[in-house]
């Protein structure tokens, strides 16, 4: 329902500057409603993100590419070991 409208149905008798003064009032209750929502959605995202440890991921995922590389390099040790036992 629009405020022109809401304000109309609840005081018929009000003068316009009355429910122009209703109509800012209640956009103004709905924007601040809206802020305050918005306010808790962005602290509760922050807290989130603050608590990933981003460095700490960067180090565990670092450590495991080295240790994936040194495990594939002896692997290709050990395979072309098997190669030349074999021939």
């Amino acid at each position: 329902m629009k405020f022109r409208k809401l304000n109309s149905a609840i005081i018929p008798k009000a003068s316009a500057a009355v429910r122009a003064s209703r109509g800012t009032a209640l956009q103004l209750f709905d924007l601040r409603r809206r802020k305050d929502e918005a306010d808790r959605r962005v602290e509760a995202a922050q807290d989130r993100l603050e608590a990933v440890d981003v460095f700490g991921l960067r180090r565990e995922l670092e450590e495991a590419l080295r240790e994936q590389a040194e495990v594939e390099a002896k692997l290709t040790e050990l395979q072309g070991g098997n190669v030349l036992m074999a021939g």
